[in-house]
């Protein structure tokens, strides 16, 4: 009884079964059997849940309003106006030629691995719908200093960690106060998440011209303006032009 108790609480410990073949030892018996195949199938449940984790973008349920990701259902969407990092690799078309297929797979989750690192240690969430190293959108909900301190840690690790069998990325990070459009679109049975926004994907086509004026981390003057007072200082490269909209 003391063992019915402990199930009934959620502990599916199994335990040596007490040998006769009475009513009670067969009933202990049994007992043991349902806990070791609750063990079973609660194992595979938390590897089946981890492994969809890895394909779920982080803070997706959050951004979206809702308490946990198995609620999220298609058409979610959120009009959400933050600080966003634009963040691109200059020299992925000079590694996709230069390296052979293994090698720029292992440049490919290099890079990617540094920029999450650098994210999430300085608070930022990351909010890409995919791995693309033309233009991965992360969030800084909180300090927008987080997005400076991010772009800088990107720089220090690239300089102080070189490696021999692939080059290291040229990274290049565009802050932007930004309003965009997050959500999930598809079909019932899948499911992708999507960030649209016509600004990000504006100034993202200056990522290239930036990489080749030398430029690692450029600020908007909208998200520069929540700096004044952190202690970092630039300066002042110019402006784009959106039709009647302009991005200093």
């Amino acid at each position: 009884t003391q063992q019915m108790d402990r199930v009934s609480e959620g502990d599916v410990t199994a335990r040596e079964a007490v040998p006769g073949r009475d009513e009670l030892c067969r009933m202990d018996q049994a007992m043991q059997m349902m806990c070791m195949n609750l063990s079973v199938r609660d194992y595979e449940s938390a590897c089946t849940i981890h492994s969809y984790k890895r394909f779920v973008p982080e803070k997706m349920a959050e951004l979206l309003k809702r308490p946990v990701a198995e609620e999220i259902q298609l058409g979610d969407s959120r009009r959400i106006v933050g600080n966003v990092g634009l963040f691109s690799v200059g020299n992925r078309a000079e590694a996709r030629n230069l390296l052979a297929d293994d090698a720029f797979v292992d440049f490919i989750n290099h890079s990617f691995g540094i920029f999450y690192d650098c994210i999430t240690e300085n608070h930022g969430w990351m909010v890409s719908g995919g791995l693309r190293l033309s233009a991965m959108e992360a969030l800084f909900p909180g300090d927008p200093a987080d997005g400076v301190r991010a772009g800088l840690d990107f720089l220090g690790r690239i300089q102080g960690k070189k490696t021999e069998t692939i080059p290291e990325p040229r990274a290049c990070l565009m802050l932007h106060k930004a309003s965009f459009l997050y959500g999930v679109a598809g079909q019932e049975e899948r499911l992708f998440p999507y960030l649209s926004s016509s600004e990000l994907e504006f100034l993202g086509g200056y990522a290239g011209r930036l990489d080749e004026a030398g430029v690692r981390i450029a600020a908007t003057e909208a998200y520069w303006e929540q700096l004044k007072g952190c202690g970092f200082a630039g300066r002042y490269i110019g402006f784009v032009s959106a039709g009647e909209r302009a991005y200093k």
